[in-house]
């Protein structure tokens, strides 16, 4: 019994630091935006990122203590995977590495504008142009 509880605790620890160490990081990267001058970036990601890192650790260290042997090995998988972890959801939550589907909307509409301002006499000679060099000069044979 005392067993079945304690495992409920140390799943709902970890589940809880593994949460809000996730909601410091992000916010954290989230903060580095573009309009935000580069040395200013460094002081909310020193702020921030050390915080984060701590939490997920303790969430770490109660996991591993729960399936590893050995104080060393616990102690240095559950720095080293906050470490990482705490790096890579700063990383994604920066903006620089999110995808902009609005900037890929209006490069798609751009290209749509230019093609139809050709004239179709314009887009004729190149398709016939297209013809002859596939086809060579006698449209019959292909090269």
């Amino acid at each position: 019994m005392f067993d079945m509880v304690s495992g409920m605790f140390c799943f709902a620890t970890a589940t809880v630091s593994f949460l809000y160490g996730t909601r410091i990081c992000w916010v954290c990267g989230k903060e580095c935006h573009f309009g935000v001058k580069p040395s200013e970036k460094k002081q909310i990601i020193t702020a921030s990122m050390p915080s984060g890192f701590a939490v997920y650790s303790f969430g770490f260290f109660v996991v591993f203590s729960v399936t590893l042997n050995g104080a060393l090995t616990i102690a240095t998988t559950s720095l080293i995977s906050a470490l990482l972890l705490s790096h890579f959801v700063v990383s994604m939550a920066m903006p620089a590495l999110r995808r902009n589907p609005s900037y890929a909307k209006d490069r798609s509409r751009n290209v749509a504008l230019t093609n139809s301002n050709k004239s179709s006499a314009d887009i004729n000679h190149r398709k016939e142009n297209s013809k002859q060099e596939y086809y060579g000069s006698d449209k019959h044979v292909k090269i």
